[in-house]
């Protein structure tokens, strides 16, 4: 009398096992030719825009997947017992592999929102302010301060980086003279003087009516730790 059930439940066993497996490798895939892409891109520039806006969302896509892969497997697992008699064990069995799946998925989710964020900050440091080779030569660069590349900038590209559009790195070749400039898209985050990370964010801006001095107080996201900067 069962025997009809049994036989759907295990093609649906060999479906789920091989729809799992399939999402595995697609997730190790989508991350591995992300992880490719982002090695072989020579440009500093391109490749920090290119990881400040991809690597979340690949990241993401891999979880997702992964979590479906865990629900299908779990789902299988469950349901393997054959026991058609309880229709509500039956569907608690199937809706508690669904929950499961979507727990994983919203793990990954907090992981990638709350903390991934300063893990990305490391990386794109290193991206940004690793140690430069003049590419004619060979001879070590050396990235200017903000006063020290005013003098290579464009009075536009001062106007910029003061609106927050754009950030410019100018590393020089002290032997030659030579400099590369690095051109970024600018945020108004500053770096926390606590933790380092660019998340100091500004939450308020009071303006002296005598003075006319602008006060700016700050944020940071991951530690709280607090700022406030006169007259900037």
């Amino acid at each position: 009398m069962n025997a009809e059930p049994t036989n759907y439940l295990e093609s649906w066993t060999y479906i789920a096992h091989i729809s799992a497996l399939v999402l595995i490798l697609m997730a190790c895939v989508n991350y591995i030719v992300y992880m490719l892409i982002v090695t072989v891109m020579g440009h500093r520039s391109g490749k920090y825009s290119f990881v400040l806006n991809n690597e979340s969302k690949v990241m993401m896509v891999s979880a997702v997947g992964v979590s479906i892969a865990v629900a299908l497997i779990l789902n299988a697992f469950m349901l393997n017992e054959r026991d058609f008699s309880h229709i509500f064990v039956f569907s608690l069995k199937a809706g508690l592999s669904l929950g499961i799946g979507i727990t994983i998925a919203f793990a990954f989710n907090a992981y990638l929102n709350t903390y991934y964020p300063f893990i990305l900050e490391r990386r794109l440091a290193d991206i940004r302010f690793r140690v430069r080779k003049n590419p004619k030569n060979g001879h070590a660069m050396r990235l200017l301060n903000e006063e020290e590349e005013d003098e290579h900038l464009s009075e536009e590209m001062m106007k910029q980086e003061e609106d927050f559009e754009f950030d410019f790195d100018v590393w020089i070749d002290d032997r030659t003279g030579e400099t590369i400039i690095e051109t970024y898209k600018g945020t108004t985050n500053r770096i926390c003087g606590k933790c380092n990370f660019r998340t100091l964010k500004m939450v308020k801006e009071e303006v002296d009516e005598i003075s006319n001095d602008k006060t700016k107080y700050y944020n940071c996201s991951h530690c709280g730790n607090k700022e406030k900067v006169v007259g900037a």
